[in-house]
């Protein structure tokens, strides 16, 4: 049986962000580099080290926290030198500045590396036949994050075609992303 996630880094995420930099603007951004934390975590742990509200730290996707996951997030008249906090496993990159807030949903997509471990020798030709003629394409469609923890139950009501249960099963276990 195979097996994913068996530690953070078998779960890499880069978003690809669409945020345009400019040498001016109220916002600094910067490259928000975390492991073991989702990202509302690693934002409350950044906003109370550089003593600023979660308010004015915007950003565009939550994270899984069992995985090394790099986003961009905005910070409101933040300074290139909160690059220089020191944090466990918690890391800021300053890229510039600009004039817009990162907010939900403000990315171009997620780029995964993920380590799928005890595979049979079958599934490994397999795969890499198939990454030999072609980039390989998944729907990012598992994990707590995406579903809730009835997650199989929804996969299994969208498989089906039942939206509307789909629907009440996430609704059902709606908690913090794992």
């Amino acid at each position: 049986m195979h097996k994913i996630k068996q530690i953070p880094e078998d779960f890499i995420v880069k978003e690809i962000s669409n945020v345009t930099l400019n040498n001016n603007g109220q916002y600094a951004y910067f490259i928000l580099k975390k492991k073991s934390y989702n990202t509302i975590k690693a934002i409350e742990i950044v906003a109370g080290s550089l003593r600023i509200s979660t308010k004015t730290i915007g950003f565009a996707g939550n994270k899984d926290k069992n995985a090394v996951t790099e986003q961009l997030i905005s910070i409101k008249n933040g300074k290139k030198e909160f690059e220089k906090v020191s944090l466990k496993d918690i890391w800021l990159k300053y890229v510039g500045k600009g004039d817009e807030e990162i907010y939900l949903g403000r990315l171009k997509g997620n780029e995964f590396n993920i380590t799928i471990r005890n595979l049979e020798d079958k599934e490994i030709k397999k795969i890499k036949k198939k990454a030999k003629s072609s980039r390989i394409f998944m729907p990012n469609y598992f994990g707590a994050q995406r579903f809730s923890k009835n997650n199989h139950l929804v996969g299994k009501a969208i498989t089906n075609g039942d939206f509307k249960k789909a629907l009440e099963l996430v609704l059902e276990s709606n908690s913090e992303c794992s």
